[in-house]
């Protein structure tokens, strides 16, 4: 299933976090962008042997309006998550290609659409998406990167990656950031515990050092995630069974 973040469709008219994207005159109840590219993604799931549709889509990606760059990918990422007629190998590139774009929505709907097809896509994009979580930008697109990346499942490049994914969960927010705001550490972290578990990387050692240097209440997020992976580790239940945390 699809993730529900607010990427494709018509929430991509209500870009966040930086976005400063204009936003064209469009009626709620009639929107051109969403029209076209949704009739195309219609008919080539109508017909996933003619490739008609699914083609004109491509040609999308390059037009010189980014909405309906933004739609198009949107639409392709839809397709290339059911691969629809097979098409997933051959839709990659758009969505690589995607992030290099100069438009923040265009971007978005390239990482959401390889954050969804998963390990193929990722593998494809990680340079790309390495430098995005590297850069450590407090934005939905770095986010989202930092979540794609736990997506791998090629052991070595798992590997490879963990220094950049450890690095990231140590970026500290910028002041007056609340807890429970969105930040790229919160989801290099995830990632981390996800592709250790996949890949049976050894990172516990890597976490506790994370834990050593961290404050609440992230201090605690970290012990969480170093009893996922070693589920007896003294230091992090004794991070969570002290007082301050009770």
């Amino acid at each position: 299933m699809l993730s529900t973040k607010p990427i494709y469709l018509l929430l991509i008219i209500f870009c966040s976090f930086g976005c400063k994207k204009e936003i064209p005159e469009i009626r709620l109840d009639k929107n051109p962008y969403y029209d076209q590219t949704k009739k195309l993604s219609d008919e080539a799931k109508a017909n996933p042997v003619d490739k008609t549709a699914l083609h004109e889509l491509e040609n999308y990606t390059t037009n010189s309006d980014s909405w309906y760059r933004s739609y198009a990918l949107g639409s392709l990422g839809e397709l290339a998550f059911q691969n629809v007629g097979d098409c997933r190998t051959e839709l990659l590139p758009y969505f690589d290609n995607a992030l290099k774009d100069s438009d923040y929505g265009v971007k978005q709907s390239g990482v959401q659409a390889i954050y969804d097809i998963g390990s193929l896509a990722v593998e494809k994009s990680l340079p790309e998406l390495i430098e995005m979580v590297t850069q450590g930008k407090e934005n939905d697109i770095t986010w989202l990167a930092a979540e794609a990346l736990g997506k791998l499942e090629d052991s070595k490049k798992s590997q490879e990656i963990s220094p950049v994914l450890l690095k990231a969960a140590n970026i500290a927010p910028p002041e007056g950031t609340p807890d429970e705001a969105p930040q790229i550490r919160y989801y290099a972290l995830e990632s981390i515990v996800e592709i250790a578990k996949k890949n049976n990387l050894n990172v516990v050692s890597d976490l506790e050092k994370l834990l050593d240097e961290s404050k609440s209440p992230y201090k605690e997020r970290v012990a969480k995630a170093i009893l996922e992976l070693n589920p007896t580790n003294e230091a992090a239940k004794k991070v969570l069974n002290s007082p301050a945390v009770k």
